[in-house]
């Protein structure tokens, strides 16, 4: 038994061209590199990389910095340019399971909208399945989101899933 994790194959094309629209222009706004940084951070998470954490530092640091847009580095033009070889080779992440091994698989998602923070999950162990989900308290969700400009996390399903047992 095996479960293949990889990228959404319209998630890669949508980052891909997003970057392209980016180049083009030769200038990056904030808001811009704030999104693409959390992209290239959830795509390189379902491959287990750590490859793309330098392009997500420097972002860090331009939508942290600036108020405004800025035109292209040197380096931004590379770091750019590297995302599409990047994630169109990453290979993508098996986990094989021995024989006579059944997984416990743990799948999860969160989301933020209308200042409303929610999480959520389901359980599978082989005939078992438990699911489960709450709204985060409002103390914690300010404690999160304290002098962050955070309106909406995604319109679109993101989860995670975690598997447990013999690998």
């Amino acid at each position: 038994m095996e479960v293949i994790v990889r990228n959404k194959e319209s998630r890669v094309t949508n980052t891909l061209a997003l970057v392209s629209e980016i180049l083009e222009a030769g200038r990056m706004e904030p808001h811009t590199a704030a999104s693409l940084r959390g992209i290239i951070l959830f795509m390189e998470q379902q491959i287990f990389g750590r490859c793309g954490a330098i392009a997500t530092r420097t972002l860090s640091r331009r939508f942290v910095d600036e108020n405004v847009a800025w035109k292209l580095s040197a380096l931004d033009k590379k770091l750019l340019e590297w995302l599409p070889r990047y994630f169109k080779l990453a290979p993508e992440r098996v986990i094989r399971f021995g024989p006579g091994c059944d997984p416990v698989i743990i799948c999860t998602d969160g989301a933020y909208e209308k200042g409303v923070a929610t999480i959520g999950g389901t359980i599978v162990d082989g005939t078992f399945r438990q699911t489960f989900g709450c709204e985060l308290p409002g103390k914690l969700v300010f404690r999160f989101t304290k002098g962050r400009d955070i309106v909406h996390v995604s319109g679109k399903w993101n989860f995670s899933v975690w598997v447990a047992g013999p690998v």
